[in-house]
């Protein structure tokens, strides 16, 4: 082969590769009846921003005719969330930027589980929902576009006072959108361009789950990995550690943990807390760099994880306030922070208990 042919076939070779890559930045052609919203791609979309709208009141007219009626005021924001993507280690995370909120004036028992605690704005992980939501507006697809509309088909959609706004930035452009929930009988919602008034009908989920994205879309998970994935744990309480292998059940899920000291038996107690710590769900996320409100936790128990002697992950478990079983110490908050979350964790309560048994089991004489 000569140089020319050799010089023709790496050109070739070369814009296959372009022309696979933009096939796998595009989604999939349009389906009968759909059309785009944003005919945009992954790497063009950068925030996705949801507010939900206080009602604007109605002006008195003015007294005199001739009086210009005042323009009306923009509607105040209530709630808002943001989604962005960040290049991260583990590949492209979705992460959710969520209002902040006051507490709530209703006067209910302390510790009632109703009380409302005012919150900061928080920056927390997004989770699968989140990554979905993302997609969907990558390019954002809609089930059909209805055109402009006039002022009384509008006022019919619930399109012409906004309660609902998308805010969605793409190549360092931000376009906003009027978003409608479904009429009576319907099922998917609709929006309208407020640049140039076009109304689509789109997929329901951006309704339903970005109305729900404090509770649905925060990552709650403590580590990326499962625990077939490590082969040993070093666990450290009270400044004594302790090495366990990680041995797999065979034919079901799960493992036990063996200590360091005796490797042919296993350690049912150690193995019984694992398990229950690995499963621990949080019930609440705080953001990230932030504190919960008693300050630092102390860290009582820390485990590490690794793999053929690599670290693949860690897991803190914290406590503020005093000791639970002490009758005049101040009220005792268990927390969590592991190498996937944002931040602290805070756990139920009935995970206190588990914390100190950890600090007992481990960190004993």
């Amino acid at each position: 082969m000569n140089r020319r042919a050799a010089t023709t076939q790496g050109l070739l070779a070369l814009a296959g590769l372009i022309a696979a890559y933009l096939t796998w930045q595009r989604e999939p052609s349009l389906d009968s009846g759909q059309t785009y919203v944003l005919d945009i791609n992954k790497n063009d979309l950068q925030k996705i921003r949801y507010e939900e709208l206080e009602p604007v009141p109605k002006a008195d007219p003015p007294a005199d005719p001739k009086t210009p009626t005042p323009a009306a005021a923009p509607p105040k924001v209530l709630d808002w969330i943001e989604l962005t993507r960040t290049q991260e280690d583990d590949g492209n995370a979705v992460w959710m930027r969520l209002a902040g909120k006051e507490g709530g004036n209703v006067p209910l028992p302390s510790g009632h589980p109703m009380v409302q605690q005012s919150v900061p704005e928080r920056l927390v992980r997004g989770n699968d929902g989140a990554e979905k939501m993302w997609e969907l507006f990558s390019p954002w697809k809609a089930a059909r576009a209805l055109g402009k509309l006039d002022a009384t088909k509008l006022k019919d959609l619930s399109l012409n006072e906004p309660r609902k706004r998308l805010k969605i930035t793409f190549k360092g452009v931000t376009k906003t959108f009027t978003l409608a929930p479904p009429p009576p009988g319907g099922t998917d919602p609709y929006v309208r361009d407020e640049e140039d008034g076009s109304v689509y009908i789109v997929a329901r989920q951006i309704l339903t789950d970005l109305q729900a994205a404090r509770t649905n879309m925060t990552q709650r998970k403590l580590h990326a990995f499962i625990a077939p994935d490590m082969d040993k744990l070093v666990i450290t309480a009270n400044g004594k550690k302790k090495e366990f292998a990680f041995r797999r059940f065979d034919g079901r899920p799960g493992g036990e943990l063996l200590a360091a000291a005796t490797p042919g038996k296993p350690d049912q107690t150690a193995s019984n807390w694992h398990e229950r710590v690995f499963a621990l769900f949080p019930a609440d996320v705080l953001g990230k760099d932030e504190k919960p409100a008693a300050g630092d936790p102390k860290v009582v128990v820390k485990i590490e994880y690794f793999y053929r002697n690599k670290r693949i992950g860690w897991l803190d478990l914290g406590r503020t306030g005093g000791e639970p079983a002490a009758a005049a110490a101040p009220r005792t908050e268990a927390f969590a922070r592991s190498e996937f979350t944002a931040g602290w964790m805070t756990l139920s309560a009935d995970a206190q208990n588990l914390v100190s048994e950890g600090e007992t089991l481990f960190g004993g004489p």
